[in-house]
């Protein structure tokens, strides 16, 4: 094998150090939806993580810059379903994205848990309380983008009522979701998200 493709293969491979990084934020994502944010101790997320707690250290550093971390991914795995969410609903009827909003995985419930812990830790952090407004603010925003594409011809503010609407019972679908067993809540919350993006025919 020569050293060229030696170089390759290596840059390839994820870096043992992204490698232990992700294990590590994904053993914090788990502790922060069991015990919140404040709750999720070095001491446990070393333990979830199968590694001892300088390890936390050495790869990311001391909470905070573990719960910067954290956030970032959290931003990042937003955006990247909001990626997602318009390529569907370029071609494609607004059900599509009722679909996707309501198809609950591990993943999207795991995601919801993240979600709700880092608003109640924003509680005591301004820079926190920020970051995840303006995550609100685009999420809303996508969806108008969205709107404006399956129901063109329709006034900025009837897009941004419809969209604030759909993210509010989204959220609180969300937010409930993970308790499981909430089939009679899901039918009535896609039901009215449909009836919102409907009605955009009927105010044009």
């Amino acid at each position: 094998m020569s050293i060229l493709t030696i170089y390759y293969c290596e840059m390839a491979r994820p870096s043992i150090k992204q490698e232990r990084t992700e294990e590590i934020l994904d053993a914090f994502e788990i502790c922060v939806a069991k015990y919140g944010v404040e709750g999720s101790t070095l001491e446990k997320i070393a333990e979830q993580a199968g590694l001892r707690r300088s390890l936390l250290r050495h790869y990311i550093g001391n909470r905070e810059a573990l719960l910067s971390s954290l956030v970032k991914r959290f931003i990042n795995k937003s955006h990247q379903q909001s990626d997602y969410m318009k390529s569907l609903t370029i071609s494609q009827p607004a059900h599509v994205l009722i679909d996707f909003l309501y198809n609950r995985s591990a993943e999207q419930n795991m995601f919801a848990l993240t979600a709700q812990s880092l608003i109640i830790a924003a509680n005591e952090r301004d820079d926190l309380k920020n970051t995840l407004k303006i995550w609100m603010e685009d999420f809303v925003e996508t969806l108008e983008d969205i709107l404006r594409t399956i129901h063109k011809n329709n006034t900025d503010e009837n897009y941004k009522s419809i969209a604030v609407g759909i993210a509010g019972i989204y959220s609180n679908y969300a937010s409930l979701a993970p308790l499981g067993g909430l089939s009679g809540l899901e039918g009535p919350s896609r039901k009215a998200s449909e009836y919102l993006i409907n009605s955009l025919d009927e105010s044009q």
